[in-house]
């Protein structure tokens, strides 16, 4: 079963914004947050409801999702995790993102791309986008 509650984590307030609206109209249910310290009030807080992570690598204030992705997965280790970046992930992140089953997405994005990505079930072996891939043509949409 898909995930149906996100916490999404960009401190660009339009893409947030438009994150979220593009999986509201998916039924999902969002929690939103600018930066780490915020993302990890909210997830404190709704621990129990948040099934998805999608996450902006590089949010300040601290070291983005480097520093922020083991404190959710220390609370939650089944936490589902897409992690989006307009270049490579640091290898580090990229190794973590792999060994929890976790996807990436690289920006821009068009919004049919994020679709695709959160209808694969990540859990059972679903195509994953390679961290260091060229990115797909875009569309219009997510920068």
């Amino acid at each position: 079963m898909a995930p149906r509650s996100a916490l999404i984590v960009d401190d660009e307030p339009q893409l947030l914004r438009l994150m979220a609206r593009l999986l509201e109209r998916a039924g999902y249910q969002t929690w939103l947050a600018g930066d780490g310290v915020e993302a990890g009030e909210i997830f404190d807080e709704h621990v129990e409801d948040i099934d998805l992570a999608l996450i902006d690598v590089m949010h300040p204030p601290g070291a983005g999702a480097a520093d922020l992705l083991p404190k959710l997965l220390a609370k939650k280790p089944d936490l589902e995790v897409i992690l989006t970046s307009g270049g490579a992930l640091p290898d580090a992140l990229a190794e973590t993102l792999t060994a929890i089953g976790g996807r990436f997405l690289r920006k821009p994005f068009g919004p049919n791309a994020l679709m695709r990505l959160l209808e694969e079930d990540s859990k059972d072996g679903a195509k994953r986008i390679d961290p260091n891939s060229a990115p797909p043509d875009p569309g219009p949409g997510i920068a």
